[in-house]
């Protein structure tokens, strides 16, 4: 019997190129790496640096901000939303040493995530999504083969110059850095300003520009 899938309800991720990324990943290595030998930001987790939220007024990121701000409203005009402004509330870096990986976490009291991978060596391992529908994992067949269809988590592989936006509300953890080296990234919020959504099915919002 011949069954015909649909797909309802997806969880949007999208992959962007970044097109810059061979002249801006070096300075950008170099930027970030400076930084942490600095002593500024803080050791999020063992193994993790972090330096923010405010990565994106340091010129060194000036274009990549707005490589950011572009990627996110091609986003919008292929979902078919409707321009709006968005505002961006934290940019930071991450260093992953060896050995290390990042815990299960969302990014709160914002609408649209992202990461960018400035290095990747081999094996530094991945992002990783958890579903969000709980339900679905209410009773769980066997699996044969694991697809986009049956499986509760999904992996993606961290590649230098390219980054991912996904909904702020998506689970997530960073796999551990299985490589020699340390793996850097980049992570960013935005969030909508101004009005937005419907205001005759009392469904809109306002947040005050920043």
């Amino acid at each position: 019997m011949t069954h015909q899938i649909m797909t309802l309800f997806p969880t949007l991720i999208s992959l962007v190129t970044y097109e810059q990324a061979a002249s801006f990943n070096p300075r950008a290595r170099e930027r970030i790496v400076e930084l942490n030998r600095s002593g500024v930001g803080h050791n999020s987790a063992d193994g993790q640096w972090q330096y923010g939220p405010r990565l994106h007024e340091d010129p060194v990121f000036h274009d990549f901000t707005q490589f950011i701000l572009r990627s996110v409203g091609d986003r919008f005009g292929a979902l078919r939303y409707q321009p709006s402004p968005l505002a961006i509330t934290g940019v930071w870096a991450n260093i992953n040493q060896p050995g290390y990986a990042h815990r299960l976490h969302t990014h709160s009291n914002n609408f649209i995530s992202g990461v960018y991978y400035v290095t990747s060596p081999e094996k530094a391992g991945g992002i990783v999504f958890h579903d969000p529908r709980k339900q679905n994992q209410v009773l769980l067949p066997t699996v044969t083969q694991s697809n986009e269809m049956n499986s509760t988590v999904a992996r993606l592989p961290a590649l230098e110059g390219q980054m991912l936006l996904f909904p702020s509300w998506l689970e997530h953890y960073t796999e551990r850095n299985d490589a020699a080296e340390p793996r850097i990234s980049i992570a960013f919020n935005l969030m909508l300003v101004g009005g937005f959504g419907s205001p005759e099915t009392f469904a809109a919002g306002y947040v005050e520009q920043p």
